[in-house]
């Protein structure tokens, strides 16, 4: 099963307009050791993954794909069953946790955005 590590990561550098040399001078990597996250080629070591979650103000467990079980959690192979390695789905799954973080604030019932779309 493929890891949602590297394109949670890249989405977050992105989504901050930032360069992969400039996250891992901030983190205090090379931009190559950096980019072999993004890759999927390696992963970071625990203080370099809390370091990143601290950056990008996200718990660690949302960098490393744990947040999942939220869109469906009686699923227990979610990133097999949404197809996460595929962007495009992984993106529609970020919708749906969106959605569930705006009714969990207004109380109102969560829309699912995956039924929605079929």
């Amino acid at each position: 099963m493929k890891t949602t590590f590297p394109i949670v990561l890249k989405e977050l550098r992105k989504n901050e307009n930032l360069t992969q040399k400039q996250v891992g001078d901030i983190i205090g990597v090379s931009q190559r050791a950096y980019s072999s996250y993004e890759n999927g080629d390696r992963e970071p070591s625990l203080s370099t993954l809390s370091d990143l979650a601290k950056l990008f103000q996200v718990p660690v467990d949302f960098l490393i794909g744990g947040f999942l079980w939220a869109v469906d959690p009686n699923y227990k192979e979610v990133t097999e069953h949404y197809n996460i390695s595929n962007t495009k789905a992984f993106a529609q799954t970020l919708k749906q946790m969106v959605e569930l973080a705006r009714a969990s604030i207004t109380g109102e019932e969560p829309v699912n955005v995956f039924e929605k779309n079929k």
